[in-house]
C-alpha cells in the first residue's frame, strides 16, 4: 500500500451565528499522483461529505514549487475586517510544518499563500485546471 503524505490543509470557517459549515481542503500526495480531499460539515447537524479530486501531477507540482519560493514575515499584520471567515493554512515539508491564519483578508507578505488556499478551494469546487495538466 503506497503511503499517503499530507502536503497542505486549509480550513475555511465562514462567520455566522447558526452553525456554518467548515470546510477543509487537504492536498495529498500518493507515490507520484495528487489528490485533493474536500471535507464538509454542518456544525449544527455534525453531517459530514467528503470529496476526493484528482490533481495533475504537472499543476500540483508547479503550485508546490512557487510556495516553497515563498518567503512570509515573522509577524505578519491583518488587515482588519467586520465581516467573512476564518482561513487557517497548514503546509507540511520534510521535518517542518508552518501554520498560517487570518480573517477573511491574508496578512501584508502572505499573499502567496492566500493565492495558494485559494488554489485549493478552486480545485475542489472547479475541476478544470485538474483537468489541463493531462498527465493523471
Amino acid at each position: 500500500m503506497a503511503d499517503r503524505h499530507v502536503l497542505a490543509r486549509l480550513r475555511v470557517t465562514p462567520s455566522g451565528g447558526t452553525a456554518p459549515t467548515v470546510e477543509t481542503f487537504t492536498l495529498e500526495r500518493r507515490e507520484d499522483s495528487f489528490r485533493l480531499v474536500i471535507v464538509e460539515r454542518n456544525g449544527f447537524t455534525r453531517q459530514q461529505t467528503q470529496r476526493r479530486v484528482p490533481i495533475s501531477s504537472t499543476i500540483a507540482t508547479e503550485r508546490l514549487e512557487t510556495l516553497r519560493k515563498l518567503t512570509v514575515p515573522a509577524y505578519p499584520i491583518c488587515p482588519a475586517v467586520c465581516d467573512g471567515e476564518q482561513l487557517e493554512l497548514r503546509v507540511e515539508g520534510e521535518s517542518s510544518r508552518l501554520t498560517v491564519s487570518w480573517w477573511t483578508l491574508a496578512p501584508k507578505g502572505a499573499e502567496g499563500l492566500a493565492e495558494f488556499a485559494q488554489w485549493l478551494r478552486d480545485v475542489g469546487s472547479n475541476q478544470k485546471e485538474v483537468q489541463k495538466g493531462g498527465d493523471d
